[in-house]
């Protein structure tokens, strides 16, 4: 039986990752795209694209793997959340704002990753409601 995406993309996390670490700590590097996953979780964002896009979005930024090969593997839905969380272009007031609505010790491009992937489900609860009504 094949993987899952979900299985799959952590097993891109992991390898595509090895060898890096957290800044000023020995701690591997994926283990931050792990726990995105798990505080998205926890939040109720556990589907699968989302969860995807929370373990691959850092891959393009500090590895080898290119947009491309994500297409391949994942599909353009993951391809496409995983090339806008790569932009990092928040602004100073949506980090102060953010930071109110996601308790916790994040940096700002972790926040912004967040709530790109919050806003992005919020886009499809509201597409599938207008869908179903």
């Amino acid at each position: 039986m094949g993987h899952s995406k979900v299985e799959l993309a952590k097993e891109f996390c992991i390898h595509y990752h090895a060898g890096q670490f957290r800044k000023g700590s020995n701690q591997p590097y994926h283990s931050h795209p792990i726990a995105l996953t798990e505080i998205l979780a926890k939040y109720g964002y556990d589907d699968e694209v989302t969860q995807c896009m929370a373990l691959l979005h850092d891959t393009v930024e500090d590895t080898a793997l290119k947009l491309r090969e994500i297409k391949e593997a994942f599909g353009f839905e993951i391809e496409h959340g995983v090339y806008i969380l790569s932009k990092n272009t928040i602004d100073d007031w949506l980090h102060t704002q953010a930071r109110h609505l996601i308790p916790g010790n994040y940096s700002k491009d972790d926040l912004y990753k967040l709530r790109l992937l919050f806003s992005r489900k919020k886009n499809q609860e509201s597409e599938s409601y207008r869908r179903n009504s």
